[in-house]
């Protein structure tokens, strides 16, 4: 490191020069104690008669007898704190009848601990991880040095250094950002020579915001470039960028391999997918995307490709539509359906038939949940119905009943009285009804 100053008094260009071996040149030098910086004012102009250097230590007055007379001297920088160089220089030559003289001064800034902090990125989500890094810090080899990571001037548990610190290279802090939460706050690393007392602080600003949520959806454009082929373009969530994402893993829905897409490697590919199918038809597209965070989503939509037949409609009627048990019912497809077609039916109580429209008979009073399979080249549709099947009579009242089979006599009863009226006519205390 270097610091030179170049003034000029009564025409003479004066240089003083100071410099640490093997750094590089600056306006101000900042050391560590217990090095040796090299004053030089070999640049300055003109032939002096004198050269004079007094170096202030810090909290010191400047001395009444130089500190060196020499061209260059060495000086070794013990306590931390401002050095200050004067160089004062007089020349043969007289001015109004005085010596012609040239003065100069620099700073050296002696540190025994320098704190260097990388906190990483300076805007986070609360799902982030943050890394501090003090690795970067220098320390010198007279100082017992202690180090501590702060949040707006509070230690971070777990990420103090009690010491003494002698390699930089340990000073790190992680912790999760949701211990914070979202916010702005001031991240420092501080260091400590209990040597000296000497402190010194790197601090840096940090911004911690709320991470939205995450969810996907894609737009297709079937029939380019070709009718058969198709291309897709990932859509995502507000606050998500493409670049934050991880994967892309398109199924086309084909009976073909799906194809993962490494985002990183080609962010155009995941967000543009283009894919060729094997036949006109419809087809149920899916991406799951992963971040590079870890979240995931997942969205499918059917997209029809080429000039399918239309996909089928499944609905159907039920007649009579409340069964009663061992009453046959008749079921009739309502909806629509082109080209080969097969009908699944699932009346719900482990029967099935493949009828176009079946009849089928429930046998005990349990309502059922009938479904309708209608199935073409295409694809498919699904309807469901309820059924409720009850017995053959619900008698109501104190009227009792035996027997509930439809066809079946049954015999229905009523409690004692002094006399009966039936709506058949009959006046007795049972009757036999052969069917409902």
């Amino acid at each position: 490191m270097v610091f030179h100053a170049l003034t000029r008094w009564g025409g003479i260009a004066l240089a003083l020069i100071c410099a640490v071996q093997g750094w590089a040149e600056s306006p101000s030098i900042t050391v560590l104690t217990g090095t040796t910086v090299h004053c030089d004012s070999s640049g300055s102009g003109g032939h002096p008669t004198t050269i004079e250097w007094f170096v202030t230590p810090p909290g010191g007055t400047t001395p009444a007898n130089p500190s060196s007379t020499e061209q260059a001297f060495d000086l070794s920088v013990e306590i931390p704190g401002s050095w200050t160089i004067d160089l004062n220089m007089e020349y043969a030559h007289d001015v109004d009848g005085s010596p012609w003289s040239s003065q100069d001064q620099g700073v050296i800034e002696a540190k025994s601990v320098v704190a260097d902090l990388d906190p990483g990125p300076l805007v986070v989500t609360t799902t982030d991880t943050i890394t501090l890094d003090g690795s970067g810090s220098q320390i010198s080899a007279l100082a017992v040095a202690s180090a501590v990571f702060k949040v707006d001037d509070i230690p971070i548990d777990g990420c103090s250094f009690s010491g003494p610190v002698t390699d930089p290279g340990i000073l790190t802090c992680t912790f999760p950002a949701s211990d914070l939460g979202p916010g702005v706050f001031v991240l420092s690393l501080e260091l400590t020579d209990s040597v000296g007392g000497f402190v010194d602080t790197d601090q840096a600003t940090l911004e911690i915001i709320e991470e939205p949520p995450f969810f996907i959806d894609f737009l297709a454009f079937p029939g380019q470039p070709t009718p058969l082929a198709a291309t897709f373009d990932l859509v995502l969530s507000d606050g998500w960028q493409y670049s934050d994402l991880g994967t892309a893993l398109w199924d086309p829905g084909d009976g073909g391999l799906p194809e993962n897409m490494n985002c990183p490697a080609d962010y155009f590919e995941c967000e543009h997918w283009a894919h060729t199918f094997p036949d006109d038809g419809y087809y149920d597209v899916t991406v799951t995307v992963t971040t590079g965070g870890g979240h995931t989503d997942s969205v499918t939509h059917q997209v029809m490709i080429g000039n399918p037949p239309p996909l089928p409609t499944a609905d159907f009627s039920a007649s009579p539509a409340a069964a009663t048990v061992n009453s046959p019912v008749a079921f009739t497809f309502t909806g629509s359906c082109t080209e080969v077609c097969t009908y699944f039916w699932d009346f719900g109580d482990g029967s099935t038939s493949t009828m176009l429209n079946p009849t089928h008979t429930f046998i005990a009073p349990i309502d059922r949940e009938v479904e309708l399979t209608v199935s073409n080249n295409t694809g498919q549709d699904i309807a469901t119905q309820e059924i409720t099947v009850s017995n053959c009579w619900s008698p109501s009242g104190t009227i009792t009943q035996n027997g509930s089979c439809y066809g079946a006599p049954i015999t229905l009863s009523a409690p004692n009285a002094d006399g009966f009226s039936w709506s058949t006519g009959s006046t007795s205390g049972s009757i036999v009804v052969a069917q409902p």
